[in-house]
């Protein structure tokens, strides 16, 4: 009588158990299929997590170090800068990051999603996003005062 009141208590507790964990479950599924989907774009607030890098590609002093400015008062994480072989056009370029990211950063900057450069993140790379400031440079919000 003792082991089956034993066996008995462990089948209640294993039940109760099973049924709290069905009702975890079930809530997660409800919860996720009644939520909205993600929003199309970071909020301004996530920016910060996006760690850009700036390379000034137009030959014109100071231009990597404005834009670097511009960025981080939109709240992007720009952890380096500097110069890069010359180019006509500004591009954003995914590394570590997504797409996403990249055209996070090309609207910051005023640039369509036609300026970014996708063909795959790049796993060994610590930056998520690189822009390169091309001789169209002008044209960008950074230096719209101009």
């Amino acid at each position: 009588m003792a082991s089956d009141r034993g066996t008995d208590l462990l089948l209640n507790a294993a039940l109760a158990v099973g049924g709290l964990l069905v009702i975890v479950l079930l809530y997660g599924f409800v919860s996720k299929a009644l939520a909205p989907g993600l929003p199309a774009e970071r909020p301004a607030a996530d920016h910060a997590q996006i760690q850009v890098e700036v390379r000034n590609a137009a030959g014109v002093d100071g231009l990597a170090g404005r834009a670097t400015e511009f960025l981080r008062g939109r709240g992007f994480d720009v952890v380096d800068l500097g110069n890069a072989a010359a180019r006509d056009t500004t591009t954003v370029l995914v590394r570590s990051g997504t797409a996403l990211d990249a055209r996070t950063v090309a609207e910051a900057l005023g640039l369509g999603a036609d300026r970014v450069v996708t063909g795959g993140p790049l796993t060994d790379y610590a930056l998520d996003v690189t822009v390169y400031l091309g001789a169209d440079y002008a044209r960008l919000a950074p230096f719209s005062d101009d």
